[in-house]
């Protein structure tokens, strides 16, 4: 290879590398760094329940609790309740008693392997009280590896109200 070759061989290169980072790795590092806090290695399945339902009783206007919640949805929860935007609209208009709520307590967490169970209930100022169950899961693949993550919420109910009962 020639001096003149070599050159436009590492300019095609390096062209490569930055349309690669501009077009996947920019964006992924970016919505990684909107987490905070984001899902880590040493983050316990209870920490993830609890900052959760944290983000969820202090979400404001621009949504930010709701995008922490996202943030620890699992890839799998993700491909089911898709984007940011729709995730949003679920919350916003199908669980919108979780937004907000004045304080929340939680049973004691189930841990099985890797998948741990919880009920946590969220009690609204007007002292109602909503119970919702959390399946959180250590990831075994992917850029999540060795991290807890929601896997699924599903509401609760006491006797006689709707919901799944426990």
């Amino acid at each position: 290879m020639n001096r003149k070759q070599s050159r436009c061989y590492v300019r095609v290169s390096s062209l490569v590398l930055t349309s690669f980072w501009i077009l996947f790795a920019a964006p992924l590092a970016h919505a990684q760094s909107k987490c905070s806090p984001a899902p880590s290695t040493t983050t316990t399945p209870q920490e993830v329940v609890k900052t959760v339902v944290d983000a969820l009783r202090t979400n404001d206007e621009t949504n930010s609790g709701i995008a922490t919640v996202y943030c620890f949805a699992s890839p799998g929860n993700k491909s089911s309740t898709g984007p940011l935007e729709r995730f949003t609209l679920m919350i916003t208009q199908g669980y919108s008693e979780m937004l907000n709520h004045a304080y929340s307590y939680f049973d004691e967490m189930t841990i099985e392997n890797d998948t741990a169970t919880q009920a946590a209930w969220l009690v609204a100022a007007d002292g109602r009280e909503y119970g919702y169950m959390f399946t959180i899961a250590k990831q075994t693949q992917g850029e999540f590896e060795n991290m807890w993550m929601t896997e699924a919420v599903f509401p609760l109910r006491r006797p006689g109200k709707q919901g799944i009962g426990i």
